[in-house]
């Protein structure tokens, strides 16, 4: 339980002291979601009996 808040407090110090705006989040997590996608495609569809 300790280390759960001190992993918060730490992670919520971080986020406070980036200078990442929202829009620069949204780009970001938008790139993580397309470069997943890419490299999982094929599994994915396979299973689903897609490809």
């Amino acid at each position: 339980m300790r280390d759960d808040f001190i992993s918060t407090v730490k992670a919520e110090w971080l986020v406070r002291q980036s200078k990442l705006t929202v829009a620069d989040a949204k780009h970001l997590a938008d790139k993580v979601d397309t470069g997943w996608w890419q490299q999982n495609k094929a599994r994915i569809l396979k299973s689903i009996g897609e490809a």
